[in-house]
């Protein structure tokens, strides 16, 4: 494990809010390149200080170093697990791929073959799961039951929408369209979350 950002800043894990500006204050005046310090001393307790600056940060970052502890980062590779950034690279194939299968002809008809969308529906199933585990995993609740809850209920009531074939500006495609607005927000926030966790566990490799 390359960095700890406590060991840079010299101070416990328990460390309160307040004792972390503390020493970042101090070691400011000590490193500060305009007092004669090292810069490169400098940089890595400014990184440091920034990902503990917050309540938020100090939390994300503790469980990705529980997380690096556990797994020594080679946990991903040694046992076939899926990496965060390889899955936030296959969120966005999923989503490509799902548009594509939901292209129609003037006859609205679907273009594709059934088992293309059925392996669609696959894949952004297998996402979902991975995406969900991932981020509940590292704190990212709300992010993860949006998602979950936003895709069930598209999957609803486009359900509804096929069965009963409402008329334009009924109810029903009105929430289906505030659904979908929903749900693609909440994927491509997943997506994002899902390499920026990447991004923290690299600097533990």
């Amino acid at each position: 494990m390359n960095k700890n950002y406590y060991e840079i800043l010299g101070i416990p894990e328990y460390s309160s809010e307040e004792e972390i500006k503390k020493k970042f204050r101090e070691l400011v005046k000590k490193y500060h390149p305009d007092r004669g310090g090292d810069p490169e001393k400098f940089k890595e307790i400014l990184e440091a200080y920034q990902s503990l600056s917050s309540k938020e940060k100090k939390l994300f970052y503790d469980s990705i170093l529980r997380d690096a502890r556990l797994y020594n980062f080679d946990f991903y590779k040694n046992n076939g697990v899926i990496r965060p950034k390889t899955l936030s690279i296959l969120g966005i194939a999923t989503y490509v791929l799902s548009n594509i299968t939901s292209v129609e002809n003037l006859k609205g008809i679907l273009l594709m073959p059934l088992w293309f969308i059925l392996l669609s529906q696959i894949f952004y199933i297998v996402f979902l799961v991975l995406a969900i585990k991932y981020t509940w995993k590292f704190k990212f609740k709300f992010e993860s039951m949006l998602l979950l809850f936003s895709s069930i209920l598209l999957f609803v009531f486009q359900f509804i929408q096929e069965v009963t074939l409402p008329p334009d500006g009924s109810l029903i495609i009105i929430f289906t369209n505030i659904t979908k607005i929903v749900n693609f927000l909440a994927y491509f926030w997943i997506v994002v979350l899902l390499w920026k966790i990447d991004t923290y566990l690299s600097r533990f490799k």
